[in-house]
């Protein structure tokens, strides 16, 4: 297969198979038990997903966090792919999406959009994923 996916190695690589339908990419998604814990990703597309979470964002802590956790989990599977392409090297999906966890943390404060504080109590209130 010429478009092979870097990260599952089997299927063709398109927009929505990497971002939503890969394997991998699902078990990021799984793991993340933020915005996707009641959302069957076989019945979505990564651009519907984009718009309908994004309309849903800001204004609430709510709000931000599915915005950080949709564009946090996008890049860090991005970047995983890059680092399959580049150093044939692939990390496991928890630590994908403790990376995209961390990540969705600062979001909110650098972007003023919360104070210090709340970004404290929302990061003491999320679950992260075993090791």
């Amino acid at each position: 297969m010429a478009n092979r996916c870097e990260l599952c190695k089997v299927e063709e690589e398109t927009v929505d198979h990497l971002f939503i339908h890969c394997a991998f990419s699902k078990e990021v998604w799984r793991s993340s038990q933020l915005i996707c814990s009641n959302i069957d990703l076989s019945s979505i597309d990564t651009s519907s997903s984009i718009s309908r979470w994004s309309s849903d964002m800001p204004g609430s802590m709510d709000g931000w966090v599915n915005y950080c956790a949709l564009h946090a989990i996008f890049w860090q599977v991005w970047l995983e792919r890059n680092r399959m392409i580049l150093h044939n090297k692939q990390r496991t999906s928890t630590a994908i999406t403790l990376k995209a966890v961390k990540l969705m943390m600062e979001w909110p404060i650098v972007m003023g959009k919360i104070s210090r504080e709340e970004g404290r109590q929302w990061i003491n209130s999320v679950q992260l994923p075993p090791m």
